[in-house]
């Protein structure tokens, strides 16, 4: 649809430039987005761009409700801090593009099993067989797959085998009825297992994915994607109005881009430029939050929105890593590297009474 280049462009441009409204045949890009004029496909495409992002977890259907809407104001907030405008639409889909020219995303429907999902053409091989499953591996992440159909007993085998592997700390997720069920754990070495088997014709499909935490999106992407029969290409409606803008946005980049090398004539050819040019570092974020020891090596208590998704984090400076964690508690618990002594938080031999008052002392914000 684009050529790399451009799409490099657009990338580089739109996240070094502050983005103001330009001439009259630009401005459409920083209007609000009119999903109502989004095609089927369209829809369906940038929800799968959304999944791998790690904003939209729902089944990649190319129905726009209330969670594909927060999806994308979630992404827009969060990556480029304002409200959702047509330019974002654009650099998200810049980026799936970008996915599917190196992995070559799209839907496999393997025979006989019934059910279809989104599998990497360019960088998944086949694996070994182990029994009765069939197994693929995406070679640019830890993404596994297996698959089978079997009788109800084998098909809830696998279930039983996602739940006995569960960490303990994590609350794991189960759903279903007498036409499917899923099972979605985490095991104690942070590796995410996602089991879903579906009644058809008599017999029970089974996928099992499983991937690094590193590769939860990949795997939330795979895992929303599944649907039964053979489902149709993730692909863009030519001329429609994502097709369009997204085009539009190719074109402003090469607008600023003209305007910048007229102000500033490079000294060398194009070509030195543009291997020399230095991409923009993304800015580091930093948070704090509040917490207590528990006991005297080094163990404290916060919560999982605290730690989640850090690179690092420190204790009153000190190096820290996270021992567990429960999304649905919101609680973390942390341990000093070094096991430096600590004094921790004394508790009462008895519970406390219903409607006891509660002190709270401290804040989480850093000085």
């Amino acid at each position: 649809m684009v050529l790399v280049l451009r799409i490099l462009v657009l990338c580089l441009l739109f996240a070094v430039y502050a983005l103001p409204a330009q001439a009259d045949r630009f401005s459409a890009l920083f209007s609000p987005i009119d999903t109502k004029r989004l095609s089927f496909d369209d829809k369906r495409y940038l929800q799968t761009a959304l999944a791998f992002e790690g904003y939209y977890v729902a089944l990649i259907d190319g129905v726009w409700g209330n969670g594909s809407n927060r999806a994308l104001s979630n992404y827009s907030w969060q990556e480029l801090s304002e409200a959702p405008e047509v330019w974002h639409m654009a650099m998200l889909t810049v980026g799936q593009i970008e996915r599917n020219k190196h992995d070559g995303w799209d839907i496999l429907a393997p025979d006989g099993l019934g059910l279809s999902f989104l599998y990497p053409f360019k960088t998944g091989e086949r694996g070994g067989n182990s029994g009765h499953m069939i197994n693929r591996e995406h070679r640019r992440s830890s993404l596994r797959y297996s698959y089978t159909v079997s009788d109800a007993a084998k098909a809830r085998r696998l279930h039983d085998f996602a739940w006995e592997s569960r960490a303990t700390w994590k609350e794991p997720y189960t759903v279903g009825n007498d036409k499917y069920v899923i099972t979605s754990i985490e095991k104690p070495d942070a590796t995410r297992l996602y089991v879903r088997s579906d009644f058809i014709d008599g017999y029970w499909s089974t996928i099992l994915l499983s991937a690094k935490r590193r590769d939860k999106d990949i795997l939330q992407a795979v895992a929303s994607s599944i649907d039964k029969g053979r489902g149709r290409s993730i692909k863009i409606t030519d001329g429609g109005y994502l097709d369009r803008n997204v085009l539009l946005a190719i074109k402003y980049a090469e607008h600023l881009e003209e305007k910048d090398r007229a102000k500033t004539p490079p000294k060398a050819s194009p070509a030195q430029v543009a291997s020399t040019k230095p991409k923009p570092t993304p800015p580091q974020t930093i948070g704090t939050g509040s917490g207590f020891w528990v006991s005297e090596d080094g163990t404290a208590m916060t919560n999982e929105h605290v730690v989640e998704d850090c690179l690092r984090i420190s204790i009153n400076g000190e190096p820290a890593r996270v021992l567990g964690s429960s999304a649905d508690f919101d609680l973390a618990l942390l341990k000093l590297v070094n096991g430096k002594e600590t004094k921790p938080v004394q508790f009462s031999d008895k519970p406390a009474p219903l409607n006891s008052d509660i002190t709270v002392v401290g804040f989480p914000l850093n000085n």
